[in-house]
């Protein structure tokens, strides 16, 4: 497991593990999700990467520009920077790994800009872990922590954005995804913006829950979803 910043300057932050065993012919992508929801998944993405390098993937996730620890001003962040993040990881496990082929996992709305880059990308394999695929669906669970600031700019969980971002986001939509193989593991209480299978996404069911209010989401130790996510990339 390997923390390093990368870019240039290097201001993008992500954890790189290399296969331990036989290396596949092609490497994964883990686009976390963002803000609060990446604290919540850390631990069972972190388990997930471990799996994949023990199975041979070269793995790579990443935190979005202007979240987590990657040191950009989170007042420049677009929609654009926040897709071409997916480009970058994508350019840089093709190179590190030397596989021209990739797999993704993105996690809530993660997978709507995954998806937004397969068109444009070659994925493998998306998998989607709880998906979003409308970026207002997203912003609708956050309205309670949207606060204007005097020079113009919202506060969203304690990350300055600028006003237009947030109109951006909210235009966000995904209805195609374009990828050899899509599917998704969605926990109870999960909710469609628009029918998976009208997109050809296989959904798979997990019994794990949460409540995104709580102190400790109960999916935090997510040992089931794992488990099917895992599957799902085997």
């Amino acid at each position: 497991m390997l923390p390093a910043y990368f870019g240039d300057p290097p201001d993008f932050f992500g954890i790189t593990h290399m296969s331990e065993t036989t290396r596949r012919s092609h490497s994964l992508i883990i686009c976390q999700p963002l803000l609060g929801e990446a604290i919540w998944t850390h631990w069972a993405l972190k388990q997930i990467a471990q799996w994949a390098a023990q199975e041979g993937y070269d793995v790579f996730r990443f935190d979005f520009s202007g979240t987590g620890n990657s040191m950009v001003d989170s007042t420049s962040v677009g929609l654009a920077s926040w897709t071409g993040d997916v480009d970058r990881a994508l350019d840089l496990m093709q190179e590190r790994s030397g596989n021209s082929r990739v797999s993704v996992l993105a996690v809530r709305l993660g997978f709507a800009l995954a998806a937004s880059v397969s068109f444009r990308r070659d994925i493998e394999n998306l998998v989607g872990w709880d998906p979003v695929l409308d970026g207002r669906t997203w912003l609708a669970d956050r309205k309670i922590d949207l606060e204007n600031h005097s020079d113009g700019t919202v506060d969203l969980q304690g990350i300055a954005l600028q006003v237009g971002f947030i109109a951006e986001l909210e235009a966000l939509e995904t209805r195609n995804v374009d990828s050899v193989q899509s599917s998704a593991i969605t926990t109870a209480g999960h909710s469609w913006d628009y029918p998976p299978e009208h997109m050809g996404i296989d959904v798979v069911k997990s019994p794990d829950a949460w409540n995104w209010r709580e102190p400790l989401p109960a999916l935090f130790y997510a040992h089931e979803s794992v488990r099917l996510i895992c599957e799902q990339l085997s």
